[in-house]
């Protein structure tokens, strides 16, 4: 099974182009799969990044998460209801751009990867620990 995923980078000064994985999103059109992993503790990003404004951070974490359960929620209810699918949405970028807009905020998404996996719920699980977990533990 296929998937496309993209990375959620925290990049406290665009101009120097320093960052930190912060997040992944993972999307599968075919089998309907949309999930998402964050990391919310903020110690080591305040370390390594003087004046990061941790409330802010979390807000727009939140927010994002809570944009993914309502992506999410909407393609279960139209399957459900046997209307309509949802709007055809091909893979994770174009989902977390309609999310976070492209911009030069410190909250930013990778171009898109992909690849294959016969397990959705750990591909998750192994691409958060390989981009993100270092930081978040």
């Amino acid at each position: 099974m296929t998937y496309t995923c993209t990375i959620l980078r925290y990049i406290h000064d665009v101009a120097v182009g320093e960052f930190v994985n912060v997040g992944v999103i993972v999307h599968c059109q075919e089998y309907n799969y949309l999930r998402a992993k964050f990391c919310h503790k903020t110690a080591r990003i305040s370390r390594f990044f003087p004046g990061f404004d941790k409330r802010q951070y979390k807000q727009i974490i939140s927010h994002i998460e809570n944009e993914i359960l309502l992506k999410r929620q909407i393609k279960i209810d139209m399957q459900l209801l046997k209307q309509q699918p949802a709007p055809c949405i091909q893979d994770a970028k174009t989902i977390a751009d309609s999310i976070l807009p492209v911009n030069d905020s410190s909250l930013q998404f990778t171009e898109i990867k992909g690849g294959t996996t016969n397990n959705f719920e750990m591909n998750l699980s192994y691409l958060y620990d390989r981009f993100v977990g270092r930081l978040c533990r």
